[in-house]
């Protein structure tokens, strides 16, 4: 398996597909017995509740169980380039799952609650609604597990080569 092919596959089945699961289930049980159209302040309260969920739970779930994926596979990372992320988060994972959360929920909050009510789009049906929340889902998903499957591999990268340093 390369390293692109270990990406999307860790992209997909440990963040996207979970969190289009988590967040259509959530949408469909928050609003199974509300009939006619709703408003983008119906869904914001269930939006914003998954959201947080996938802010707080991919970073976690992710730093976790990457590392684990990693030392079972067979990819050599030691001539990888480096993700710019590197530089730009700190090195603890809790400090980097925070850091993903807050992003993720001001992103979230600006492009999914207040751009669609500055453009005034304020009464929608369940059809649109619930696609705002899974699309949601897939794209704040799909970033955050990129940058956490990058510093992952950094930081395996780095253990590789301190190894191989430590072998010689």
């Amino acid at each position: 398996m390369t390293i692109n092919q270990f990406r999307l596959k860790k992209l997909m089945t440990d963040f996207v597909i979970i969190n289009i699961i988590l967040n259509g289930a959530f949408y469909l049980i928050n609003f199974r017995k509300h009939t006619g159209t709703v408003t983008f302040g119906t869904i914001s309260t269930d939006l914003m509740i998954g959201l947080t969920i996938l802010a707080v739970a991919c970073p976690a779930a992710g730093f976790l169980n990457i590392p684990k994926a990693l030392n079972k596979s067979t990819l050599d990372v030691t001539n990888r380039k480096k993700s710019f992320f590197n530089r730009m988060f700190p090195k603890k994972n809790s400090m980097r799952s925070l850091v993903l959360t807050v992003f993720t929920l001001a992103f979230s909050f600006v492009f999914f609650l207040v751009l669609p009510n500055a453009l005034g789009v304020n009464t929608i049906n369940h059809y649109i609604g619930f696609s705002i929340k899974v699309i949601t889902a897939i794209i704040m998903s799909g970033i955050v597990g990129y940058v956490v499957i990058e510093l992952t591999m950094d930081d395996y990268q780095d253990k590789q080569i301190t190894l191989l340093k430590e072998s010689y």
